[in-house]
């Protein structure tokens, strides 16, 4: 359980007003939160800790500038696309989608892209998915996805769940050996397939993702997808989760305190068996130093090698 911060609450209050869906899981969890957002008692705390509050700076601070803090460049003649954080609701978040497939159309014809995701602590995840995503994808493919939940007092309290009529509800994913262990050792398993299509303008070269401890939520997803449908390679270190293609936390506000928390109470299992929403995604090759260089001397060395 933990508690979101003034940014977060300032998104979750944009995107609210501006009428988008922020609950995509299962049952209503979250129909009550512009009522959580718009308590007095949330509305005095969140006034008292902007004043005293220090954003810990990882990059992703893009107030006030009118690229949202996306940008392009070129190392070496190679593309870099650098997105610090998808934290945009509304007009804001269309604006990205633009901008993000804008840019990605300036690079088809390079051999190699990549895309810096250091820093992003998530936000909207269409941006991400609509933005970017569609141009590595080389055909129709559909992605696999295991989540899984104790269920619980707190959360069929908080949700309203009942487990045996989610156990048995359709969920659109063939069953596999992972969620049919799963479903040994936890209340919940919900097996879903993500689709995934190419865009018109497809990227044909090699796509390398930066990642680093920061990478969370809606970012943390799509990391996953390109890991999991080998769109990009993965340069970095480990991400800190919290992601994982499972429902959106519960959120609500602490009656003392008016401090509005969030509950992770359902999880995504990797292939492996990892709990990717508690420790994260492993990149595929692990940089000690500057990943950025990391990456490009490792394209430096494939483009010696290649015939």
């Amino acid at each position: 359980m933990n508690a979101l911060t003034p940014d977060a609450v300032d998104y979750l209050r944009d995107a609210l007003e501006y009428g988008q869906n922020v609950n995509t899981g299962s049952g209503a969890p979250n129909a009550g939160m512009p009522q959580v957002l718009q308590t007095q008692k949330a509305r005095e705390a969140y006034a008292c800790l902007e004043q005293v509050f220090q954003t810990i700076e990882s990059g992703s601070n893009v107030t006030g500038r009118t690229d949202m803090g996306i940008a392009l460049t070129c190392h070496g003649g190679i593309p870099v696309l650098r997105i610090p954080t998808v934290q945009f609701a509304g007009e804001q978040a269309k604006r990205a989608i633009l901008r993000l497939k804008a840019l990605m159309e300036h690079c088809p014809g390079a051999g190699h892209l990549i895309i810096d995701m250091r820093g992003n602590g998530g936000g909207n995840s269409k941006v991400l998915l609509e933005g970017v995503l569609p141009f590595p994808v080389p055909e129709p493919m559909e992605v696999s996805a295991v989540s899984v939940s104790l269920c619980g007092p707190l959360t069929r309290f908080l949700r309203g769940w009942n487990p045996e009529e989610l156990q048995h509800a359709p969920d659109g994913a063939p069953e596999s050996s992972l969620a049919e262990e799963l479903r040994q050792r936890f209340s919940v398993v919900v097996a879903k397939s993500v689709t995934l299509s190419p865009g018109e303008k497809r990227f044909m070269g090699k796509t390398w993702a930066l990642v680093d401890g920061w990478v969370y939520s809606a970012a943390e997803d799509f990391v996953i997808l390109c890991k999991t449908a080998k769109l990009a390679t993965l340069v970095g270190a480990r991400t800190q989760g919290g992601g994982g293609l499972s429902s959106q936390p519960v959120v609500f506000s602490l009656p003392n305190s008016g401090l509005v928390v969030f509950l992770e109470d359902v999880a995504h299992i990797g292939d492996d068996g990892a709990c990717s929403s508690l420790v994260g995604t492993t990149p595929d090759i692990a940089a000690e130093g500057e990943a950025l260089e990391v990456c490009l001397k490792r394209i430096a060395e494939e483009e010696k090698s290649a015939p």
